[in-house]
C-alpha cells in the first residue's frame, strides 16, 4: 500500500532534503579544510613570533611559505586519494591562491608599503577575504566568520597595538587559524 503526499508535503520534504544536503556539504568542507587551517596557523604563529623576536630572521618566511605550499599539495593529494571529492574544488583553491599571490605582488609594487607592519597586515587581510569568499561561494559556511575574524583582528591589532602587532598576529592570526581548523573538524 502506498502513501500519497500532498504537493505541500512533497515540497516540505524536498526542502528538508536540501537542508540536509547543505549541512552535509558544509560538514565535508569543514573536515577537508581543517588540516590546512591548522598547518597554516602553525606557520603563521612561527613566522610572526620569530619575526617579532628577531627581525633579522624575517627571511625565514620564504622557507615557511614554501613548506606550507608543499604541505598543502601533500594534503590535497592524500585527500583526493582517500575520498571522492564532491565538486572537486582542489584545483580552484590552488588557482585562487595563485591569483591572490599575483594580486599581492601587484598591490605591493603599486602601493609600496612603507614599513614591515603594513606588509605584515596585507597578507592576513587578503587571506581573510579569501576565506570569507570561500564561505560565501561554497557550502563551507564556517569560513565566512573565520575570514571576517582574521580581517577584523588584523585591523584592530594594526591600529591599536602597533608595537605588539607581530606578536598579536602570531596569537590571533596563527592561533585563530589553528582554532578555526579545530572548529572546522567538528563541522
Amino acid at each position: 500500500r502506498y502513501m500519497s503526499l500532498t504537493p505541500a508535503e512533497a515540497q516540505i520534504a524536498l526542502k528538508d532534503i536540501e537542508k540536509t544536503e547543505n549541512r552535509t556539504a558544509a560538514s565535508q568542507h569543514g573536515r577537508t579544510s581543517a588540516p590546512y587551517l591548522v598547518m597554516w596557523g602553525i606557520i603563521w604563529a612561527i613566522g610572526y613570533t620569530v619575526t617579532a623576536a628577531a627581525p633579522h630572521l624575517s627571511w625565514m618566511w620564504g622557507m615557511l611559505i614554501v613548506s606550507g605550499i608543499v604541505g598543502s599539495i601533500i594534503l590535497s593529494t592524500l585527500q583526493s586519494r582517500t575520498a571522492e571529492r564532491q565538486g572537486n574544488y582542489g584545483w580552484r583553491y590552488f588557482g585562487s591562491f595563485g591569483a591572490l599571490a599575483i594580486f599581492i605582488a601587484a598591490l605591493m609594487s603599486i602601493v609600496r608599503p612603507l614599513d614591515y607592519g603594513q606588509v605584515s597586515a596585507i597578507f592576513p587581510l587578503v587571506v581573510g577575504i579569501f576565506y570569507s569568499l570561500i564561505g560565501i561561494w561554497t557550502k563551507g559556511w564556517r569560513m565566512l566568520p573565520l575570514g571576517l575574524a582574521v580581517i577584523g583582528l588584523t585591523t584592530f591589532g594594526y591600529f591599536v597595538l602597533p608595537d605588539q602587532f607581530l606578536y598579536w598576529m602570531a596569537a590571533v592570526g596563527g592561533g585563530g587559524l589553528i582554532l578555526g581548523g579545530l572548529w572546522m573538524r567538528t563541522a
